[in-house]
């Protein structure tokens, strides 16, 4: 990878990571007023930022550690911005920590690690990659 797709990638976390902390320190933020579908849709999104927050760190990282453990660093350092996240939201009004809440966001992290890999899985063995000899399995 060159020096410039490293800088773009890791601008790309700090952004989102900006767009997360930014979006973290409105007070009573709210989608809709129905409180269920209110609910829902947060912890959607809650999964869905720190989803795409994870993807971002993959693609940062995985441009010098192997898969897996770019997988495993990405998933600790989302883990540790959903930490802090709830608790910098213990200090805006309205809003407060829940570790319910790392969690959700967690599983987000934990739902795309688990399509990159299935992805992943899939280009190797279309491409013969999941056999040495590149030969049919026999059943």
């Amino acid at each position: 990878m060159t020096a410039r797709w490293r800088l773009t990638s890791w601008l790309a976390v700090l952004a989102w990571a900006g767009l997360i902390f930014y979006l973290s320190a409105q007070p009573n933020l709210t989608i809709t007023h129905h409180g269920t579908l209110d609910f829902i849709l947060r912890k959607s999104a809650h999964m869905a930022a720190f989803g795409i927050l994870f993807f971002l760190l993959w693609l940062a990282t995985g441009s010098w550690a192997r898969n897996r453990a770019a997988i495993v660093l990405s998933g600790f350092l989302t883990l540790a911005y959903a930490a802090s996240d709830e608790y910098h939201q213990s200090f805006v009004p309205g809003r407060g920590a829940e570790v319910s809440d790392v969690f959700i966001d967690f599983a987000g992290a934990v739902i795309v690690a688990i399509a990159i890999l299935i992805i992943r899985w899939r280009r190797r063995e279309a491409s013969g990659g999941g056999n040495p000899a590149g030969a049919v399995a026999k059943t």
